[in-house]
């Protein structure tokens, strides 16, 4: 019997030729293979992001190419080729991987416009090669624009806000409804939050893990402000990351039984790792800090690993954020940086050592 192990594939660019000014950078995803019943061939399915020069299907036994079969699917779109399989030794496991070749490119080009959205606040794009959904993009459409010039319009096929999400060619991917946008079976807030003046941000951002977990965050009250994202089933209902602790009307806070904060109505989030080793960073806003109140912003941590769900205390407070430099809802945002530091971000128009533009935090 041979064992043949299909797993995420690795899409590889390699420079050909000369320089080209209308080239795009190619590469595969989407990859899936059905192994014949005889073990004699096995059936590799791949889709083109652009035209290519070369592409193969390389198979390897550990970390030793042992085969390589060259596909004449060069072009954007689906492709398949079948790859004999009778001459690999019987009990090996193999794994393959799809090379793609395409041409240098020279400069940026630009490809094609997506769409137009009102209030895109959160976008990411899953750049990890080893993805099955390499190279799709996600928007967070977080205010409704009714003109049809926008996609989210119910105007121009769209769901209102939510999540949006392109493929790896930029395609827009359909709602089961036949509408652009997804909601996760939210009840997605498009007046204030609360008894406030505020207006929420539902949702507001996107963050993806180094191993594809999608989180979305809401800026509204009596909710969880971040939830999961099932990439494989889009119009499945998102997830609740935090639940157990109760909700205070006063404050939009959500606590524990003691009182103690757990988080509230997202303003920024950032990820980080993956598997055991995933942590979320938010910035929360509550009640005061709606009124544009530094105390009431609150910066934390949150071990999150593999679980789905949060019911404790964050992991520990963010001490060089923690409920200083935030001053804004709408416009700020933090990032990890690679050595687990956070970059914070705010749109200041005229910013000072309170309220500044860019702060670093070192990790600890």
């Amino acid at each position: 019997m041979k064992k043949l192990l299909l797993f995420a594939a690795l899409a590889v660019v390699a420079v050909c030729g000369g320089f080209s000014a209308q080239a795009q950078n190619a590469y595969a995803y989407g990859l899936k293979g059905s192994l014949a019943a005889d073990y004699a061939t096995d059936t590799v399915t791949y889709s083109l992001n652009a035209a290519a020069t070369a592409v193969s299907i390389d198979i390897y036994n550990g970390s030793t190419l042992v085969k390589s079969v060259a596909s004449d699917g060069l072009t954007v779109g689906a492709h398949s080729v079948v790859v004999p399989t009778s001459d690999l030794a019987k009990g090996a496991t193999y794994t393959w991987k799809v090379k793609v070749t395409g041409a240098k490119v020279a400069s940026g080009t630009f490809v094609k416009a997506l769409g137009k959205f009102y209030a895109p606040y959160g976008v990411v794009a899953d750049a990890n090669p080893n993805s099955k959904y390499f190279g799709r993009i996600y928007v967070a459409e977080s205010k409704y624009g009714s003109a049809v010039k926008y996609q989210s319009s119910k105007l121009a096929n769209g769901n209102g806000t939510g999540l949006y999400v392109f493929d790896a060619t930029g395609d827009s991917l359909m709602a089961s409804n036949g509408k652009y946008g997804f909601t996760g079976g939210m009840t997605i807030n498009n007046g204030k939050i609360g008894g406030s003046n505020v207006a929420a941000f539902d949702p507001k951002r996107l963050a993806i893990s180094a191993d594809g977990r999608l989180f979305i965050s809401r800026l509204t009250n009596n909710v969880s402000p971040v939830y999961e994202v099932n990439t494989d089933n889009l119009n499945a209902d998102f997830t609740p990351i935090f639940s157990g602790g109760t909700y205070v009307p006063k404050s939009f806070n959500m606590v524990d039984a003691d009182g103690n904060f757990i988080a509230g109505p997202n303003v920024a989030m950032s990820v980080k790792g993956s598997g055991a080793n995933l942590k979320l960073a938010l910035i929360s806003a509550d009640s005061v800090a709606l009124l544009y109140t530094q105390s009431g912003f609150r910066a934390a941590e949150y071990d999150l690993g593999t679980a789905t769900s949060w019911t404790s205390v964050p992991s520990r407070f963010i001490t060089g954020l923690d409920k200083k430099y935030s001053i804004a809802y709408d416009n700020t945002n933090i990032q990890y940086d690679i050595n687990g530091g956070v970059w914070f971000f705010a749109a200041r128009s005229a910013a000072s050592a309170t309220q500044p533009d860019v702060v670093h935090v070192k990790s600890d």
